[in-house]
């Protein structure tokens, strides 16, 4: 059973029909001659523990089927990409898009996303898309000294903003719970969990319930959350330029676990361990492990700023170092 805790924030059927398009991605191949999408980690969606960066975008050309892409798609069962940043410039029939990603991984299902594109001389039929995420599956147990635990609460604590203007910005939560070992981490976008799928759109508190059978029985979370941004054919008139940002930066995670007995009693002496390593994560006391601090993020600005400075330098010390003839 899923309980999202705003009601009031709903989003507009246009922006539940690009979330889900931005969720599509998740799982895209890089094809084309113009891809440049570098894979790393070489794990498994299926494998415990699951860790996952997805940090990419594109300009596509719906006209010629033209697509430029960036970025990076890391999967790994050992370690999570901490700091995944991407920046720089795509170009694609006159228009031109700067980038930045950030995806940063920031402890136990806790992370920080942000994405942001300023477009130039944008074109009638460009599609500009940029989306920095972070996802985890791990498998953990309850212990419960009373033997009493019937359901279990998990509650999550978003904080983000997102710019408005021409295109839609956003962030998002999915999260699940299952202690059928049958699935996999892509699952989450499919619909494929008996107790439901915690998806979740914008700034929030939401809780995802879990009913708990059998105390000892390990139970396997998978977490995915992201920033992205994107502009449609028809969101600027041709020539036009703007920045679109989504900034959720500032910490989505999991902030508080809650167990209850059969007849709806708060329970005060259990402790949620990771399956895997033995570390105690949760507790009724709260979280037994720290969100790591935030890591710095450049404007899509700044490196246009930055690269234009650079290239400056590199001509001045070249004009500096050309030999002079005598006159």
């Amino acid at each position: 059973m899923i309980e999202r805790l705003t009601p009031t924030q709903r989003t507009s059927a246009r922006s539940r029909q690009l979330a889900i398009a931005a969720a599509a991605v998740l799982c895209l191949a890089a094809t084309g001659a113009n891809a440049d999408v570098r894979t790393e980690g070489g794990g498994d969606f299926a494998g415990m523990p699951m860790y996952r960066a997805l940090n990419y975008g594109y300009i596509y050309d719906g006209a010629s089927s033209d697509i430029q892409m960036e970025g990076l798609d890391y999967v790994s069962n050992i370690a999570p990409k901490v700091n995944s940043l991407e920046s720089g410039r795509m170009d694609l029939g006159g228009a031109t898009a700067w980038y930045t990603g950030s995806a940063q991984y920031s402890g136990f299902y806790a992370a920080r996303t942000y994405a942001s594109m300023t477009v130039q001389n944008a074109q009638a039929d460009h599609s500009y898309y940029w989306v920095a995420g972070q996802g985890t599956s791990t498998s953990i147990t309850f212990f419960d000294a009373t033997d009493a635990a019937a359901r279990a609460e998990f509650h999550w604590h978003v904080s983000g903003s997102s710019s408005t203007g021409p295109g839609y910005a956003d962030g998002r939560l999915d999260f699940a719970a299952t202690t059928d070992s049958g699935h996999s981490w892509l699952d989450l976008f499919d619909g494929g969990f008996e107790d439901g799928t915690l998806s979740a759109f914008g700034p929030g508190d939401y809780t995802y319930q879990l009913p708990v059978e059998e105390l000892g029985t390990p139970i396997n979370l998978y977490f995915w959350t992201s920033a992205f941004v994107r502009l449609l054919p028809g969101d600027l008139e041709v020539g036009d330029g703007t920045t679109i940002t989504a900034n959720y930066s500032r910490t989505i995670y999991l902030e508080g676990v809650d167990l209850y007995d059969a007849d709806d009693n708060l329970l005060t002496d259990w402790s949620m361990v990771d399956t895997d390593s033995g570390t105690t994560l949760f507790t009724a006391d709260g979280r037994q492990v720290p969100v790591l601090p935030a890591m710095p993020i450049p404007e899509p600005g700044t490196w246009a700023l930055m690269l234009g400075g650079l290239l400056a330098m590199g001509w001045t010390v070249r004009r500096r170092s050309a030999p002079r003839q005598a006159g």
